[in-house]
């Protein structure tokens, strides 16, 4: 995420949204959240991206919190049981000797 809020929580535009959007697309991202205020970006966008991409506009923090954190996550399955039991390491990823 980028950007900033006021302090009564109000989020504010961002530049280089289609920038940005594209880095999402290419990265396998499929939703982002964009301030309202940069609706006017999506115009802009390749519909390539905007095909792959869910955009979600926000104009409160509230509303960012409800998305990013409430929502049910998309990209992640949960762990399996034998996972869990193995400790939750990936297959190979060694971390430590």
């Amino acid at each position: 995420m980028t950007g900033e809020i006021t302090l009564r929580g109000r989020v504010l535009g961002v530049g280089g949204v289609k920038e940005k959007a594209v880095a999402a697309f290419q990265g396998n991202i499929k939703r982002v959240l964009l301030p309202a205020t940069n609706a006017g970006d999506l115009e802009r966008m390749p519909e390539e991206v905007l095909n792959g991409v869910v955009f979600v506009l926000v104009r409160t923090m509230d509303e960012v919190l409800k998305e990013a954190l409430m929502s049910t996550p998309t990209s992640r399955p949960e762990p399996a049981a034998q996972d869990l039991l193995d400790g939750g390491r990936e297959p190979g990823i060694q971390l430590s000797q």
